[in-house]
């Protein structure tokens, strides 16, 4: 029997997809649980599988094998009317727009409501409360062409919650936005997701959505979701090597250009670790550094350093070269994580570039 707790779960998914590259691959043991009300990114290099796993969420694609629930309905069992009748619990937002020229915002906002015979009266009230909801109640009149890209979006959002769905499917639609649009969209998405307690999927490379939107997190590999676990934890604390290297992408300029391009993956003689540090705001990078330094009777050595705000906790991340003997660079790594901070070893270099 199903959690009641989760309005999405996936069980031991698998299916053939195609990357744009033309290679065919295999979703693989897919097992995930999101529960009601959530928002659950999912990222992952181009490839992975991620818009495949899209497919199979709301049915455009059957699953080889594996079961799809949805609000403890399983729809891999459906027929096609079941099945029709049931995706009306499902709104999906592509990447590329697809809205109608020759209709205006409020048209193409109503049209799911025409195909499934509300009344005038309800569909002007739907239309209108999700229209203040998405910032497009003074755009009614106008058509696409009139609208900025972001508010296009804004519109295919408009239009695919319409019908208050329960879950909403959203494949990269910040891509080719800029930061300020991008963050429109977002708080756009937690207003749905507060408003009508909508659970939301996104599937993006940006890690800056995952950030600011996102309660948890999949990492994709080649078809198979490698780490679970929530946004915080992502970047304070990546477990999977894919999802190192994308928090190693997303601040790779934390590292001056010297030392990214002398920075070795392996130890070597004489060389020293540059590592990743990352504190939360309870505790005092200087003060617990100080005490490595005193004990260990090694020099750190700053690089970089910033703070940023990941799910409304702010974290201070340092990038350090640490100069001693190996057994002491190893007990100092060892005496920062014994404090409660997440360190990585991101490389090595020696004294002589």
């Amino acid at each position: 029997m199903e959690n009641k707790s989760y309005m999405i779960s996936l069980k031991n998914i698998e299916q053939p997809y195609l990357t744009k590259a033309k290679e065919k691959l295999y979703l693989r043991n897919i097992n995930l649980d999101i529960a009601s009300g959530e928002i659950f990114g999912i990222i992952g290099r181009s490839g992975s599988g991620k818009s495949a796993l899209l497919k199979c969420i709301n049915l455009i694609e059957r699953p080889m094998t594996g079961m799809v629930c949805i609000d403890k309905m399983n729809y891999t069992i459906m027929v096609k009317t079941e099945l029709r009748e049931a995706r009306r619990n499902i709104g999906m937002v592509p990447q590329q727009v697809q809205l109608i020229s020759n209709k205006t915002v409020y048209s193409n906002i109503i049209l799911p409501l025409e195909f499934q015979n509300f009344s005038k009266d309800e569909t002007s009230a739907l239309a209108n409360q999700i229209m203040a909801l998405t910032g497009l109640e003074d755009k009614a009149g106008l058509f696409p062409r009139q609208l900025s890209l972001a508010q296009q979006q804004r519109l295919s959002i408009a239009r695919a919650m319409v019908t208050k769905p329960k879950v909403l499917l959203c494949d990269e639609i910040t891509s080719g936005l800029d930061n300020k649009n991008t963050q429109a969209i977002l708080q756009t998405l937690k207003e749905i997701n507060y408003v009508m307690k909508t659970t939301i999927i996104m599937i993006t490379h940006d890690l800056e959505v995952i950030k600011s939107l996102c309660d948890r997190v999949g990492v994709m590999h080649h078809g198979e979701i490698v780490e679970q676990t929530n946004a915080f934890d992502l970047f304070v604390a990546p477990k999977s090597e894919i999802a190192k290297d994308f928090i190693r992408s997303s601040t790779k300029l934390e590292m001056p250009w010297v030392y990214r391009r002398k920075l070795k993956l392996h130890p070597s003689d004489k060389c020293h670790p540059v590592i990743r540090i990352v504190f939360n705001d309870l505790l005092s990078p200087e003060l617990i550094i100080g005490k490595a330094i005193d004990k260990y009777r090694v020099k750190v050595s700053i690089l970089q350093a910033h703070q940023e705000v990941i799910q409304n906790k702010q974290v201070k991340i340092l990038i350090a070269e640490v100069e001693g003997s190996a057994e002491n660079t190893q007990l100092t790594q060892q005496f920062l994580l014994s404090n409660g901070l997440h360190v990585e070893a991101i490389g090595y270099v020696n004294d002589h570039y």
